[in-house]
């Protein structure tokens, strides 16, 4: 049976870290299980 690989996009508003902790968890945590990545809407450029 083909394990699955899930991708996680967490989205954030304004907390630049919050959505890059939970990106950082998520791969980790899901080793070779999931694929997480962070997006913004208004990315400042700096944590």
């Amino acid at each position: 049976m083909t394990r699955r690989r899930f991708n996680v996009l967490f989205v954030g508003r304004e907390n630049s870290a919050r959505s890059l902790t939970a990106e950082s968890l998520l791969n980790r945590w899901g080793e070779g299980k999931s694929h997480a990545l962070r997006a913004g809407n208004h990315p400042k450029g700096a944590v």
